[in-house]
């Protein structure tokens, strides 16, 4: 049997939300001792659900857009040349 539970990896400022979300990952655990980790089985935004509502989910985490990442994305522009 697996055990599933919700980690919080990254907590960002997000546009357009206009607030702070917790970026979160699903992650499986197996039930008997083996060398293999966790893995992850999912990801979310905790403001994704209502993004979602306000027809405003346009990126991988509320679930709409899997190929834009907008935090990836500011990340980029925060490395130096």
């Amino acid at each position: 049997m697996v055990v599933r539970g919700w980690e919080t990896v990254k907590v960002r400022y997000c546009k357009t939300a206009d607030c702070n979300v917790a970026l979160q990952v699903e992650l499986l655990y197996p039930n008997d001792v083996l060398p293999d980790g966790a893995r992850i089985n999912g990801e979310r935004c905790s403001h994704g659900n209502d993004c979602l509502r306000m027809d405003a989910g346009r990126c991988k985490w509320s679930g709409q857009n899997p190929d834009f990442d907008p935090f990836l994305a500011e990340e980029e522009l925060d490395k130096p040349a």
